[in-house]
């Protein structure tokens, strides 16, 4: 039994350590996607072939999936509602799952006046959908933070 035991290790050993060998003839290289970001928090997407880069200083920007950025914010939040710096500002973004249908989406941010994290719903531009409606947000949920 000690014997089949141990022929079994050393095979076992030997796949270990050939299978190791793979991992060094790759090549591994980072490659830039989509630049240009001013204090990036969060990468998410709609569920399409957008995805959307969370800036903590109130804004979120659409990337393309050619990779280019587009020109104008999706979203933005004035600096006289968002408080930003350290672990504040614009933190994150969260698609309804009827997004397709209803335009909604989810952010929580800092709040300016008292540091409050604040869950607000937006919609989509009715006639643009790389757009949000800036007047549209409603404040769901607010947590007093000390």
């Amino acid at each position: 039994m000690l014997i089949k035991s141990t022929r079994l290790m050393k095979k076992i050993t030997l796949l270990i350590f050939l299978c190791s060998l793979a991992g060094f003839s790759q090549t591994i290289a980072v490659q830039s996607f989509a630049t240009g970001f001013t204090g990036p928090v969060e990468v998410t997407n709609a569920g399409d072939t957008r995805l959307f880069v969370v800036q903590q200083s109130g804004s979120i920007k659409i990337v393309n999936p050619d990779g280019t950025v587009n020109p104008t914010n999706f979203l933005t939040i004035p600096n006289t509602v968002v408080l930003s710096g350290g672990e504040r500002g614009l933190l994150g973004l969260a698609f309804h799952p009827n997004y397709a249908t209803n335009g909604y989406f989810y952010v929580d941010y800092t709040r300016q006046t008292d540091g409050a994290t604040v869950i607000a719903r937006y919609s989509v531009s009715s006639s643009n959908p790389n757009v949000a409606d800036a007047t549209s947000g409603l404040v769901m949920l607010v947590v007093p933070q000390p």
